[in-house]
């Protein structure tokens, strides 16, 4: 038996969790993006509904280039799972906290300018 074969089989293993993570990583970003659509829908303050436009806007891409990075850091750096949990957790509150602040701003700065009246967003969230 080859010395990697044991390496090989795993590599295989990770690259097929890493396959069903991203994709349950789409999965949650799809059910977020849709949870904030039926609260734009719900929301009769048109204020209201930019601020959870934005603050969805700010948290997903955040997400998205968080998730990026530490997965550059996962490639060049091995880490136990321990580490990957404590980076994804403080990613994701990390959004969160982002995603509020931002809709602060934009209250505060802009809250007169109709973002979801103007991209269409509330023709889409009914």
């Amino acid at each position: 038996m080859p010395a990697t074969a044991h390496l090989t089989r795993h590599a295989g293993k990770m690259k097929q969790v890493a396959n069903l993570s991203r994709m349950g990583g789409h999965l949650l970003v799809g059910v977020g993006v849709a949870a904030s659509c039926v609260q734009i829908a719900n929301e009769e303050n048109i204020k209201e509904k930019n601020e959870i436009f934005v603050e969805t806007l700010t948290s997903t891409a955040f997400g998205y280039m968080s998730g990026a990075l530490i997965g550059a850091y996962l490639v060049t750096n091995p880490l136990g799972w321990g580490t990957v949990i404590v980076l994804a957790v403080g990613s994701t509150a990390s959004g969160l906290a982002l995603g509020k602040v931002t809709a602060k701003v934009y209250s505060e700065l802009f809250g007169d300018i109709d973002l979801v009246g103007g991209i269409g967003v509330d023709k889409i969230c009914r």
